[in-house]
């Protein structure tokens, strides 16, 4: 059984090997974020506290975001 992290970079590999088919170039920034992620997960020590602190990072919270909306 495949680790959410496994999952992840799965799906980020998806995405750039999509970007590149559709003409975006290996120096893009598409590209080479989603490569950073890649690495950022596989050199983690532990992958998966790495994507739930990521995740954690980027979907913060509804109550979180309203709070930033209204200041």
């Amino acid at each position: 059984m495949a680790s959410n992290a496994d999952k992840i970079v799965d799906a980020l590999k998806a995405v750039v090997k999509s970007a590149l088919c559709q003409g975006f170039t290996k120096t893009s920034f598409l590209v080479r974020d989603h490569i950073k992620y890649i690495k950022k997960i596989q050199s983690a020590n532990d992958p998966e506290l790495h994507v739930i602190y990521t995740a954690k990072k980027l979907f913060s919270s509804a109550e979180h975001i309203s709070k930033k909306l209204i200041k």
